[in-house]
C-alpha cells in the first residue's frame, strides 16, 4: 500500500467541498499527511477573429481581470481555510487557472500527489448522473486515488435517488 504524504483537495466554495476539506483534514492528521487546497479559476479564453492584434487594449484589459480574479481566489481560498488553520496539519494553498480536472491532474503530477480528496458534487448543484463531471473525471483520469465525499445530509437522498 502507497504511503500518503501528501493529500491534495479541490475546492470550489462548495458546501460539498468544505465537508471534503474537513474530511481531508482528518485523514491528514492521522496519517501525519501535508495538505494542499487548490482552487482553479476556470477562464475564459479568446475565440474568433474579433480578438486578434488591432484588439490590444481589449486583450490587454482582459489580462488584468484574470491577474485580479487570481489575486482575489486566493484570498477567498484563504477565508475558506481559516476554521483549519490550527489544525496541527502542515498546509498549502494553491490558485491555478484553467480547467478544473486538467489542472488537479497537473498539480497531483507536479506535487506528487497521493491521495485527491473532492466533494461529490460542486458550487453548480447540479448533478450529473450520480457524481459531479469533475469529480466523475478525476476518478477515471487520476493518476492517484480519489476519495469523493458525499454531503452528509443529503446521503440518504442520493441513496433513494439511484433506486
Amino acid at each position: 500500500m502507497t504511503e500518503i504524504r501528501r493529500i491534495l483537495v479541490g475546492v470550489d466554495y462548495s458546501e460539498y467541498s468544505r465537508v471534503a476539506a474537513r474530511q481531508a483534514v482528518k485523514m491528514a492528521r492521522s496519517l501525519g499527511a501535508e495538505l494542499i487546497f487548490l482552487h482553479v479559476c476556470e477562464l475564459a479564453t479568446f475565440l474568433g477573429s474579433s480578438y486578434g492584434a488591432y484588439n490590444r487594449p481589449l486583450i490587454k484589459n482582459f489580462l488584468e481581470q484574470q491577474e485580479e480574479l487570481l489575486s482575489g481566489s486566493m484570498c477567498e481560498l484563504e477565508e475558506f481555510v481559516k476554521e483549519f488553520s490550527d489544525c496541527g496539519v502542515p498546509m498549502r494553498l494553491m490558485v491555478e487557472k484553467g480547467y478544473p480536472y486538467m489542472e488537479l491532474i497537473r498539480v497531483i503530477e507536479h506535487e506528487n500527489i497521493d491521495l485527491v480528496v473532492v466533494g461529490k458534487h460542486g458550487k453548480s448543484g447540479m448533478k450529473k448522473i450520480f457524481i459531479g463531471s469533475v469529480a466523475e473525471k478525476m476518478v477515471r483520469k487520476s493518476p492517484c486515488s480519489v476519495l469523493v465525499v458525499k454531503f452528509p445530509s443529503l446521503i440518504e437522498q442520493d441513496e433513494k435517488e439511484e433506486e
